[in-house]
């Protein structure tokens, strides 16, 4: 199976919408992240976060808004 990719479906359903600000989701019924984004100064804040039963995932979230960092400086 060298060089096959399969995909993987998981249906994701927006659980809290706040528009512009806010938004958090579950993939397949399981609480995942949220996403915030806040005014700050002359820019914003961006921060993430995961149920608190899955700390573990807490440094993905820290890579991926390290990432983001680096994108939009």
């Amino acid at each position: 199976m060298h060089g096959v990719t399969k995909e993987i479906a998981l249906p994701f359903t927006i659980t809290e919408f706040e528009d512009g600000r806010r938004w958090a989701w579950s993939v397949a019924g399981v609480p995942a992240t949220a996403h915030a984004v806040q005014p700050d100064g002359n820019g914003c804040r961006a921060s993430m976060s995961a149920p608190w039963w899955a700390p573990a995932y807490l440094p993905v979230l820290a890579i991926a808004l390290a990432r983001i960092d680096e994108m939009v400086r």
